[in-house]
């Protein structure tokens, strides 16, 4: 808590995938650096057993972007290309248990 701003401070784990992994989108008349939706997916698997409440909306979001991401060739082979160089033994081994505890077929 930093209590002369009235706020409290959270840590953010695991963005280095977001970071690494990102594309350009023009919204309006900006352009803005969004996270690859592969990246996102990846991450949203990483920090799901830190989530407490939020896990169930967020596997939910992994469930409704899998289908899209598969649909294009390239775009599954940017999530295996992640997977694969873009992340850590450590948070392989998170993806990989909750994919396997909540029957996500990542790479079926």
């Amino acid at each position: 808590m930093i209590e002369s701003l009235g706020i409290k401070v959270e840590g953010l784990r695991h963005l280095e995938v977001l970071i690494k992994n990102t594309m350009l989108v023009l919204i309006g008349a900006d352009y803005v650096n969004v996270p690859l939706p592969q990246a996102y997916v990846l991450h949203k698997l990483i920090i799901n057993k830190y989530r407490g409440e939020k896990k169930t909306k967020d596997l939910i979001s992994v469930d409704e972007l899998l289908p899209f991401i598969r649909q294009l060739e390239s775009s599954y082979q940017i999530l295996k290309e992640i997977y694969t160089n873009g992340l850590t033994k450590k948070e392989r081994r998170l993806v990989d248990d909750v994919c396997r505890e909540n029957a996500i077929e990542l790479f079926g």
